[in-house]
């Protein structure tokens, strides 16, 4: 009885005290060039092809925005040009694009399965251009999808939030209510906030701590 008690103690910390902490980072390089949301403070590195890239990871998934210079690395093919940088000198990999009846990807958005699911986007920019990505291992690309359009939908370019309309009536912990595990609500509700109809709302003044 005693170890049952133990185990569902440890369950109720880790769902309570591990799932539902996490919170996120709204990060701006030095640049100012870009603003997203990362699990944590993003790793800096500069690329071998010439791009920049920030990562964090969370709960086995991986967060990615590469900054990429045209002039080096010029868009032709979206979709050619990401399986060859996932494929890179290993010409087996098999690399399957899922989309349309597969999988509904927009048409902006890039999802590949390989040893894992890579969720890609592209942002372009004056004499730039960014490459936001998600991985996750294979059996996660449900919640990895979702999870994947609320980063990308934390992207905007330039450091300033972008002016919209009139103030949303309904908050972000209504909104998200619906998504399937704390990590995943999380993030919907951080992502929302940074939406301009929202950031006025007490509840992201307090989930994002404006100033």
């Amino acid at each position: 009885m005693n170890i049952l008690l133990k185990a569902i103690g440890f369950l109720l910390w880790w769902w309570v005290g591990g799932a539902l902490a996490q919170t996120w980072v709204v990060y701006t390089p030095p640049e100012a060039d870009f603003r997203v949301l990362f699990p944590a403070t993003p790793v800096r590195t500069a690329m071998a092809d010439g791009a920049v890239a920030y990562s964090a990871a969370a709960e086995n998934i991986t967060f990615t925005v590469f900054r990429r210079d045209p002039r080096l690395q010029p868009i032709g093919n979206p979709a050619s040009d990401i399986q060859r940088r996932l494929r890179g000198d290993n010409d087996d990999m098999v690399i399957r694009r899922v989309g349309g009846k597969d999988g509904d990807a927009r048409p902006d958005e890039y999802v590949f399965l390989a040893r894992g699911v890579s969720i890609h986007r592209l942002f372009i920019a004056e004499g730039r251009y960014y490459e936001a990505v998600v991985r996750a291992p294979r059996d996660e690309i449900g919640r990895t999808r979702a999870i994947a359009r609320d980063f990308f939908g934390s992207f905007q370019v330039g450091s300033a939030p972008v002016v919209a309309g009139a103030p949303a009536t309904v908050t972000p912990d209504v909104i998200c209510k619906g998504r399937s595990n704390a990590f995943s609500r999380s993030f919907c509700e951080y992502s929302t906030c940074l939406k301009s109809q929202h950031r006025g709302q007490p509840y992201c003044q307090k989930l994002l701590q404006f100033r």
